[in-house]
């Protein structure tokens, strides 16, 4: 410390000679973290997992994934208001669980042309597609969404998080009924 207890008008200062660096433990970020804490374009996602009870699930740091996360832009044009506030209420839980799972990769993808891929949403695939630099993820033959090769850094963490522009709704889930 090269000096000491300087007042702020938020706080105390210390000022010091070198740079600290946390422990390597510190940059990990989990799926969840990142949706609750690291990017606000997140921030709708992160409020439907904690009330489809799955943080713990996509919490723990040493299991690999790839999340095809819908950014808040994404929730506002697939799903209208009446539909996400009826998903948050506790009896429609499975319904949200189902959709969200539906958007996680178990281990670690590559994202191939015409590849299927299973989702943590037991028994159900996403095909990926590449057109033109773009990664489209079909469902039930119908191209659902589409997102680039960019994601959001969480290589140290648990998962490859990709933005995508739609929400995917699992063939088996009916949001009308």
């Amino acid at each position: 410390v090269v000096k000491a207890d300087m007042n702020a008008s938020d706080g105390m200062v210390h000022e010091i000679d070198w740079v600290i660096i946390p422990d390597d433990n510190d940059f990990k970020t989990t799926v969840v973290e990142l949706a609750a804490m690291g990017n606000s374009d997140l921030r709708t996602l992160a409020t439907l997992l904690k009330a489809a009870n799955l943080t713990a699930a996509l919490s723990d740091a040493s299991t690999k994934m790839a999340v095809l996360a819908p950014s808040n832009e994404a929730f506002a044009t697939s799903l209208d208001a009446a539909t996400t506030q009826k998903l948050l209420l506790p009896e429609n839980i499975k319904i949200l669980q189902s959709i969200l799972t539906y958007h996680v990769i178990p281990g670690d993808s590559t994202f191939e042309n015409n590849q299927s891929l299973p989702t943590l949403n037991s028994g159900e695939n996403l095909t990926i597609q590449l057109v033109n630099g773009t990664r489209e993820v079909w469902v039930g033959g119908v191209n659902a969404a589409n997102f680039s090769g960019t994601t959001v850094n969480t290589s140290s963490g648990n998962a490859g998080v990709y933005f995508i522009n739609r929400v995917l709704v699992p063939p088996n889930v009916d949001l009308n009924s």
